[in-house]
């Protein structure tokens, strides 16, 4: 159902280092900055290095947000589904955009690994090749055409097991539908 910009905060500073005010401020900085580009809100949010507190996800609440994605299925307590705090729908990243930049053989044996549904994410920083730039080895392997293909490739991959790609919009839609009704006893 085409593609979502979700919110990273301001600076790419990670929340569990911030106090609250410094949190507040990039959230609120960060929506800003992509609601005057985007002429929307956007309701979805990812922190940096997958490390939001809990207790911030009122910030993200008072902010207009409705699904925070940040957290792994990977790392410990190993959320594989997505599950409310309060009103906000936590959707566990079930991978991340180092392993999508991975040559293609590896990352063919990780599709093994993955469910049937999977959540990744990716920047749009690395779609630009890289390679060549000085900083750091992590961000700059695999960037560019072998992100850009290896993304196609996950893409067919998917679809080919009849997997439906959604935004995280429609997907807070759907499990909200879900929470309803099944307080409703239907």
């Amino acid at each position: 159902s085409g593609h979502e910009v979700g919110c990273h905060g301001d600076l790419h500073q990670r929340f569990d280092k911030l106090g609250w005010d410094q949190a507040k401020d990039s959230v609120v900085r960060g929506t800003e900055t992509l609601e005057a580009l985007l002429n929307r809100r956007p309701t979805s949010f990812r922190a940096p290095n997958l490390q939001m507190p809990t207790e911030y996800m009122e910030l993200l609440e008072n902010t207009g947000y409705r699904v925070d994605s940040s957290i792994a299925a990977y790392k410990p307590p190993f959320h594989r589904r997505p599950f409310y705090t309060g009103p906000m729908l936590r959707v566990p990243a079930t991978i991340t955009s180092s392993v999508l930049r991975l040559p293609l053989p590896l990352l063919k044996s990780c599709f093994k690994l993955l469910p049937s549904q999977p959540v990744f994410f990716l920047h749009p920083w690395e779609l630009v090749d890289l390679s060549e730039e000085q900083i750091r080895l992590d961000c700059r392997l695999g960037t560019g055409d072998r992100l850009a293909e290896n993304l196609s490739y996950l893409m067919d991959y998917y679809k080919g097991r009849g997997t439906r790609f959604i935004t995280m919009q429609d997907l807070y839609e759907k499990q909200t539908q879900v929470r309803r009704d099944m307080s409703a006893g239907r």
